[in-house]
């Protein structure tokens, strides 16, 4: 038997992107397979937050509101202390679910007997790309294990066995990396993870960017945790040959809707 799962969402600004990503998960969420709802308070300055957490108030959702803006991970770490379910998602606060996303995950991980697993492939196109997913049929045990393309977006944690054989996570990284860093040392401990890539959802990514004009700020960001995370794993080359060092520009192109890059090379 699946366990209940709480759903932890950092969040700071971006109040239309944060509320269709609350529309979505409610929507989309069985009803007894999510026990609780945490957002996870940056600080938020942005217009129209305080309505968001006060309308997730009113849903039964818990917002935790912190002092002062302490990044994606440090935030998650909280998130993870006060958390009251063994199984735990960690959901961006501007990504879509489709229909029985969190209940396929948590099928695969269990049939699987993984620690983590997460999404496949996402969709950077915008909400309008929302028509284009599949009804999300994925077959329970149909995941690929120990694949070195991960994503933070949406992932779901069996954080009652990570808690005890890992850890929290590294609080220096800001935005970027904390997720690479973190799936590393899983297989460091001798644990399961993987990547569900018949599942997909909507990123608004490059959406939330374009609207607050933070491409450059954020990619300065993104190189910044990038470099923490080369340091950090310097003395394992197989590890940071899958993760190569992108520059600001090419991080602009990634988020910004230009020509992507992947592994250091240009996308035509």
């Amino acid at each position: 038997m699946i366990p209940p799962i709480e759903v932890l969402i950092p969040c700071r600004n971006a109040p239309a992107a944060l509320w269709l990503t609350l529309t979505h998960l409610v929507a989309h969420a069985d009803c007894g397979e999510v026990k609780a709802v945490t957002l996870l308070d940056n600080r938020a300055t942005a217009s129209g937050m305080d309505y968001v957490f006060s309308m997730a108030k009113n849903r039964g959702m818990r917002v935790i509101r912190h002092e002062e803006n302490v990044g994606v991970w440090a935030s998650v770490n909280r998130g993870l202390a006060l958390a009251r379910a063994p199984w735990v998602v960690v959901l961006t606060s501007d990504v879509l679910l489709g229909p029985s996303a969190i209940s396929i995950l948590s099928q695969v991980m269990d049939q699987a007997r993984g620690n983590l697993v997460h999404l496949g492939p996402l969709s950077v196109e915008g909400p309008d790309a929302l028509r284009a997913v599949p009804g999300l049929a994925c077959p329970p045990g149909n995941v690929t294990v120990n694949t070195a393309h991960y994503n933070g977006a949406v992932w779901l944690m069996r954080w009652d066995v990570l808690r005890e054989c890992v850890g929290w996570f590294d609080p220096n990284y800001y935005v970027s990396f904390g997720d690479v860093d973190y799936v590393e040392r899983i297989r460091l401990a001798g644990l399961v993870c993987g990547v569900v890539p018949e599942l997909l959802c909507i990123h608004l990514d490059k959406q939330t960017r374009r609207h607050d004009h933070t491409a450059q700020v954020d990619s300065e960001v993104e190189v910044r945790d990038s470099a923490l995370f080369r340091a950090k794993w310097q003395d394992n080359p197989e590890v940071l040959a899958q993760h190569p060092q992108l520059s600001v520009e090419q991080y602009i192109a990634l988020k910004g809707g230009e020509a992507g890059w992947r592994g250091g090379k240009k996308l035509l």
